[in-house]
């Protein structure tokens, strides 16, 4: 008698990874649901009474799942102040652990906290806090982020969702300090600390997320639209493959972007005053970049941009060249970046001599005057 062959039910267990520090994600207290991410919904949760942010995957695929663990052990690879820190792994579910950022606006007695660079941008454009950093702020989160990207170079990385929502940012170094003075001479050398996150998309030479190990990557058009290079988006210029310094540059693009959203805190995105909202997007922009049009700038921070703010438009631009070859690598930024923050830290100790030296000299002639009275009152007893 013919007897139909049963099917073995496939395995629903997941991958163990050995090699990655591991955690319940059972344990998990307090779990709040705060985004989504490459393949995953995102949670901040309490772990081991600490605060962190839970990467769950979502999909039920091997391939999705695979993914997910090849950028949880790419973010374990990764050890820098600039990227956002790897915690552990969980196998089942499949999530990602680790630390929580965020910018505390309570030590400017506003009750608000915010995690990524447009959040933040955004609000202190509501409030008009401009005021209570310095004029070279825009240029040190700038100078963080290359720093972020260079050590991406240096690993064989390349980000490939480089954007504004994707970066990180806290001012926990030093909202816990006790001392008063040494908590604002932290404040007033680094207010903002900028990580990048988000590394669903990324592309590593030392670990196989894709064929980029043997020179070629598919599917190079991944990330945010309004961030994405040329090459990517006009049809002429779109090529179907690439290599890894071609990947480095579709990033420096995305880069020059990002140093547009600090340059325009008001803009959510770039483009946002060039788009129609009755077109699709993936028509108009084709349009715009074949015409070489960089994003038109918000006139409200004018005053700013044609002066503490200029330099970084100079870079800015310098990243935005529509010819990919010509575009500078990652460090040549990082270096230019540093550079001006040098010479502006010159110039704020010059006005700061030139602010003291009219009060150092009342001093002195106060001194004088004091000398001079009690001189006369000696002779006159």
């Amino acid at each position: 008698m013919f007897k139909i062959p049963s099917l073995k039910k496939a395995s629903s267990k997941r991958r163990i990874c050995e090699d990655l520090p591991s955690f319940d994600f059972g344990s998990l207290e307090a779990k709040e649901q705060i985004g989504y991410g490459s393949y995953g919904v995102v949670y901040k949760a309490l772990h081991q009474k600490v605060l962190v942010v839970a990467k769950k995957l979502i999909g039920e695929s091997a391939e999705e799942e695979s993914c997910f663990i090849k950028e949880a052990r790419l973010m374990y690879s990764l050890k820098h102040e600039n990227i956002v820190g790897f915690k552990s792994f969980s196998s089942s579910p499949c999530a990602i652990l680790m630390e929580y950022l965020f910018f505390d606006f309570s030590l400017f007695e506003i009750s608000k906290q915010l995690s990524n660079l447009v959040e933040f941008l955004n609000y202190i454009d509501k409030i008009d806090a401009f005021t209570y950093f310095e004029n070279d702020l825009i240029l040190k989160m700038g100078y963080q982020i290359s720093k972020g990207l260079e050590y991406l170079y240096s690993k064989g990385v390349a980000h490939r969702d480089l954007k504004a929502k994707n970066i990180l940012v806290s001012n926990q170094h030093y909202c816990n300090l006790a001392d008063e003075q040494h908590r604002y001479k932290v404040f007033s050398e680094r207010p903002v600390i900028c990580k990048l996150a988000d590394f669903g998309e990324s592309r590593s030479h030392l670990i196989q997320t894709a064929a980029v190990l043997h020179s070629k990557t598919k599917n190079i058009d991944r990330g945010t639209s309004v961030y994405m290079a040329p090459e990517l988006q006009i049809e002429s210029c779109r090529s179907k493959a690439a290599n890894f310094d071609s990947l480095q540059k579709v990033d420096m693009w995305a880069f020059g972007m990002v140093l547009f959203n600090l340059v325009n805190p008001n803009l959510k995105y770039p483009f946002q005053l060039d788009l129609k909202k009755d077109a699709p997007l993936k028509k108009q922009l084709p349009r715009i970049l074949q015409q070489q049009k960089y994003p038109t700038q918000s006139k409200k921070y004018a005053l700013q941009q044609e002066s503490s703010w200029a330099p970084v438009i100079a870079v800015m631009k310098k990243c935005l060249i529509f010819n990919p070859d010509d575009r500078p690598t990652a460090s040549e930024i990082m270096n230019q970046l540093q550079q001006l923050l040098s010479k502006s830290a010159e110039e704020q100790t010059f006005e700061l001599e030139k602010r003291i030296e009219p009060l150092k000299e009342k001093q002195k002639q106060a001194a004088v005057i004091d000398l001079r009275g009690e001189l006369k009152q000696g002779k006159e007893e």
